[in-house]
């Protein structure tokens, strides 16, 4: 069975599960899988088989709870209030 992963053409055995399919190939790593059809997008669970001529894509999990690095916010408020000059010119 033929497959599009991430733009890749893959070939794999007929019923592959998004669970066999991370195991051959570990870039997807446990990136959420999103299968495209005709009504649109739909997230498949690890148990779900794909079918022939499926696309599917990788978008990785949103990690929540992060604390921004402190140092990072200080040089971006820094680099966004820099004050711009105006000079006067003279148009001639």
């Amino acid at each position: 069975m033929k497959a599009t992963v991430n733009g890749k053409l893959v070939d794999l055995p007929a019923g592959t599960t998004v669970e066999e399919l991370r195991a051959k190939l570990p870039e997807i790593g446990q990136d959420d899988v999103i299968e495209e059809g005709f009504k649109g997008t739909k997230p498949l669970q690890d148990n779900e088989a794909l079918k022939e001529g499926s696309k599917v894509w990788t978008v990785p999990k949103i990690v929540k709870g992060v604390k921004p690095d402190y140092e990072d916010v200080k040089l971006f408020k820094i680099s966004c209030s820099t004050p711009i000059y105006k000079t006067k010119s003279k148009i001639q």
